[in-house]
């Protein structure tokens, strides 16, 4: 078995942390005061940690002393005295690496709920002076650090802003960090085996033939192309960078191929987040060139001016839980409109053939390929598993857990018209699981990195391409291939040099090959489709591995398989597959019923309010497709007033509900609350409601109307006191008061007539 070389990360975080327990035992005494004899301050005077009795505190001072000249003094001599010369250098550049940023950014990404619950868990190791999680005093001293030193900060400059006296490094949490580092490392380098040991033995069973004298792929096809940019008017609820809305326009760039057969099988581009219609034209171009129609939709909820209003504080998430809807539906409904214009449309009849469509994605547009191509997911089964919190290093699974505020029911999204997808570096395997991947039934492309950190492998594409039983189905692992080995080249810029990888060149080269005889095998009812064949052979990835050499000096070698099962991957791990050992989840609560929505909301820093669309004013589409009315307002001013009043900063998530859902959602713990035309009584089971709010189903918010005798309360959980009465408070307070005199005017004295008349 081929052995790879310890990550540096992982060799550092092992050396500080036997340091530390070398230096604790060389020591030999409890110290448990003052040991360099500095009082409290108003940032961090020292590194403390402690193994029993054994105190070992390093100051601030002595560390930027050997950053800046290489001399240690104190304990920290004696510290790195159990560090090799290696792991010793690597600590000083660390100390002395700057990094830049913006304050504004810095505060707005470290505010957001799944920020939080990485702050959370590094808070674990990163405590106060008095041992409490550190998470807040990391995030102040890093705010406070971009603030201060708008020019540049080092981790010393952080340190001292870090708002307590000792930087409590709780040891067990760090060695526990280590442990899982050194577990991840272990299973990627079983897996990368794995997969390469399979590609050798496939590649010795391949049929003789000569793959390297296969033609180059990547190399423009024979057909000229156009591009067209249509528009479409879609009638639906989405997440638009103005907020939900009942319509929206989708962008759509197409390339079509001319004088090529028509009509020509269509691809569609899906972007990932932060993307743009151009991150399409590379593949457009070249599948066009190809003799392939590519459509490349643009998906408001996630694109590059989304980033940029998140990022400059107008919207409230990275993104909205519906987008893993909306992107599913976008994708339908482009189709559906590309049927239309064929129907319809001279230019456009003959020129798309929507019966064969093949579907291509990156990161998130990667997990958008996996829904299209029939993977299916249940919120409710999100629900145990992303209550656990952030348990291995995979960033992926905190955006993926973000899905678990959606409805609980069955998504489902396959449609007939897609044979084929390929999903570069899709992250899904704690949103779709096992059962759900398992549900794809066409020909399927995946791509994977050894190197990916946002998705890594060992947790997401390796896994999920094992649970898989489509009909034909690739592997294509690149070693040391990154996140975004295959990203468009006007991109290259915008990823940090830390996690680009190798040269992009070489896994565009990869792409282009295997995306144009992978649709050209499973989209072509030509004669032609089989010739397209041996490209997808782990023979021909060695043969790519060896041309790629001759135009770069950098390294990632491509290993194609066609099988892989998950009891090869449990037996080169020595177990279980990494998060395979959780059965499907039944559909229950995430806030359980000794547990109250303020807890919750400690912990995620999200406010889930349901509310209907079509019940004018409360919650409805207005003539300008806006989706809007009085529970909205509502809603704002409810996180405002929890933010005020109880110290801790929430996010609005807004959530569908209708007559039929309304009070599964909040028994299901999907929202916190639903805002609607919901008369109060105690019949319904799991539920109680708020103090009334209007006591008329149309009178005081919909004035000159015949008078009905409802009061209306906001549907909450059944058992949640503290909820209950701080929902109530909120009611009863000032700025709910003024908030309902906008939408009926003297509501108030309205209310206290319908009353009144109701009780005659």
């Amino acid at each position: 078995m081929q052995q790879f070389a310890a990550r540096p990360v992982e060799r550092l975080l092992q050396s500080l942390s036997t340091g530390f327990l070398s230096t604790c035992a060389a020591l030999g005494i409890g110290v448990w005061g003052n040991l360099l004899g500095a009082s409290p301050a108003l940032s961090a005077e020292r590194l403390t940690t402690y193994v029993g009795p054994l105190q070992l505190s390093i100051s601030v001072d002595a560390l930027e002393t050997y950053a800046q000249t290489g001399q240690a003094s104190g304990n920290l001599r004696l510290f790195l005295g159990f560090l090799d010369a290696d792991s010793q250098a690597q600590l000083r550049r660390l100390l002395q690496h700057e990094m830049k940023a913006d304050v504004a950014f810095v505060s707005r990404v470290l505010n957001i709920p799944m920020a939080e619950q990485v702050l959370q868990s590094i808070g674990k190791t990163l405590q106060t002076d008095s041992g409490l999680n550190g998470f807040r005093a990391v995030r102040s001293a890093l705010i406070l650090s971009a603030a201060n030193h708008p020019e540049g900060w080092t981790w010393i400059d952080w340190m001292r802003q870090y708002p307590t006296s000792d930087i409590r490094i709780d040891l067990s949490s760090l060695m526990a960090l280590l442990q899982d580092l050194k577990t991840v490392v272990l299973y990627q380098d079983a897996a990368a085996q794995v997969v390469m040991d399979a590609s050798n033995q496939e590649a010795a069973a391949d049929p003789e033939f000569a793959y390297d004298q296969l033609p180059d792929l990547s190399q423009p096809g024979p057909y000229a192309f156009r591009r067209e940019q249509l528009t479409f008017d879609i009638q639906a609820t989405r997440t638009t960078l103005d907020g939900f809305s009942g319509r929206y326009t989708m962008r759509v760039d197409v390339y079509i191929p001319e004088n090529a057969p028509a009509p020509a099988p269509l691809v569609v581009y899906t972007h990932g987040w932060g993307g743009r219609l151009s991150d399409g034209m590379v593949d457009g171009e070249h599948l066009a060139s190809y003799g392939f129609a590519v459509a490349v939709p643009e998906h408001i909820g996630t694109t590059d001016t989304y980033r940029s209003l998140f990022l400059a504080g107008g919207l409230g998430d990275l993104t909205s839980p519906t987008e893993y809807v909306s992107r599913q539906q976008d994708i339908i409904f482009l189709l559906d409109e590309l049927e239309k214009l064929d129907a319809t449309d001279p230019q456009w009849q003959g020129q798309i053939d929507v019966q064969r469509v093949g579907i291509i994605g990156q990161s998130l547009g990667a997990m958008t390929v996996l829904g299209a191509a029939g993977a299916s997911f249940d919120p409710a089964q999100l629900v145990p598993r992303c209550a656990e919190g952030l348990t291995q290093l995979n960033p992926s699974f905190l955006l993926q857990c973000h899905a678990r505020f959606l409805p609980p029911t069955l998504y489902d999204f396959t449609d007939p018209r897609i044979r084929a997808g390929i999903a570069q570096y899709p992250m899904g395997a704690t949103l779709y699981g096992q059962s759900g991947v398992g549900n794809v039934q066409i020909p399927m492309l995946i791509l994977a990195g050894t190197r990916d950190i946002l998705a890594p492998s060992v947790y997401e594409q390796i896994p999920m391409f094992a649970w898989m039983d489509a009909p034909d189905q690739y592997l294509g692992l690149m070693v040391p291939g990154t996140h975004f080995s295959t990203s468009p080249p006007q991109n290259e810029e915008l990823v940090p040099a830390l996690i680009r990888g190798p040269a992009w060149a070489i896994g565009r080269s990869y792409i282009r090959n295997l995306s144009v005889a992978f649709f050209k095998t499973y989209l072509g009812d030509r004669p032609e489709s089989s010739e397209y064949l041996p490209y997808l052979t782990a023979s021909f990835g060695q043969v790519l591995t060896q041309r790629a050499a001759t135009f770069s000096s950098d390294e990632n070698r491509l290993y194609l398989i066609k099988s892989l099962s998950p009891a090869q991957l449990a037996a080169a791990y020595g177990g279980q597959i990494p998060g395979g050992d959780r059965p499907l989840a039944s559909r229950s609560s995430p806030v359980a019923a000794s547990r109250s929505v303020l807890d919750d909301l400690d912990a995620t820093g999200v406010l889930r309010i349901g509310i209907r669309s079509e019940v004018a004013p409360l919650g409805y589409v207005n003539p300008q497709s806006e989706w809007t009315g009085f529970c909205f307002d509502m809603a704002r001013q409810l996180a405002d007033y929890i933010t005020t009043t109880e110290s801790m900063s929430v996010a609005l998530v807004v959530l569908p509900s209708n007559a039929d859902n309304r009070f599964d959602l909040v028994r299901n713990g999907s929202v916190h609350l639903e805002c609607g035309p919901n008369p109060i009584h105690t019949t319904v089971s799991g539920i109680v409601f708020s103090e009334p709010f209007y006591a008329t189903g149309n009178f005081g918010l919909v004035p000159n109307e015949s008078l009905e005798c409802s009061f209306y309360g906001l549907a909450l959980p059944d058992g949640d006191r503290p909820w209950r009465s701080l929902v109530n408070r909120y009611l009863r307070s000032e700025p709910a008061r003024l908030q309902r005199r906008e939408y009926a005017r003297n509501f108030d004295t309205d209310n206290l007539f319908n009353l009144e008349t109701c009780f005659r």
